[in-house]
């Protein structure tokens, strides 16, 4: 595990703008230390990883609407004169709900896991204050932020506040649609539509066989 940095942990510690915070195992996770805070705080934060040394080293989104009506912001943090990798999670609420099927029943010890009240752990968002709507970019303090969070608009549909160009990176501007959102583009959606195809072709070339006996 790295050593803190004493300054750092005060100023974020004192700032009130963590959620959460934790120590890491970078043994096994890859990362020194895990922060959970409000979207709308990722600036301030950032302006605070970046006076002490760090630069940004991704950033990218996941899709937690099935399970958690939520999208989170993932960024990461290092170091060039030494490994100290710092996990940043932030939620916005999602650019569209949920259309996929409902979220898979949990069966036995993590369905009595679930059931139970919850608990003030590290995975938990009670608390949270009402999600905002997009979250606020970090271009003007690390450049990079710039790519990654078009990217994360292009591919998932979350927008940045304070972006000095958010548009598409990957996909044409005029697409209608978010690649990476998980009720997106599903195989088994996708071999159903197939299947109806074959069924409506098939029932075409009978009826043409039959008028034609």
């Amino acid at each position: 595990m790295s050593q803190e940095i004493p300054n750092l942990a005060a100023e974020l510690s004192g700032s009130a703008l963590l959620l959460d915070h934790r120590d890491g195992d970078h043994g096994k996770t890859g990362f020194h230390q895990v922060y959970r805070v409000e979207a709308n705080a990722v600036p301030v934060i950032a302006a605070m990883f970046a006076r002490y040394g760090f630069f940004l080293e991704m950033l990218t989104c996941l899709d937690q609407r099935q399970v958690d009506s939520r999208m989170r912001l993932v960024y990461t943090f290092n170091r060039f004169d030494r490994a100290d990798r710092r996990l940043l999670h932030a939620d916005v609420a999602p650019p569209a709900p949920w259309a996929g099927p409902p979220p898979p029943k949990a069966k036995g010890a993590k369905a009595q896991d679930e059931a139970a009240p919850p608990t003030a752990d590290h995975d938990s968002n009670s608390g949270d204050p009402e999600l905002p709507a997009q979250g606020q970019s970090i271009a003007g303090v690390f450049p990079a932020a710039d790519w990654y969070e078009r990217e994360v608009y292009d591919m998932f549909g979350v927008r940045f506040a304070g972006h000095p160009d958010l548009k598409r990176i990957l996909l044409p501007d005029d697409a209608d649609f978010h690649a990476l959102l998980k009720d997106f583009g599903r195989m088994e959606d996708a071999a159903s539509d197939a299947d109806a195809k074959d069924a409506a072709a098939g029932t075409k070339g009978d009826a043409g066989e039959s008028k034609h006996a």
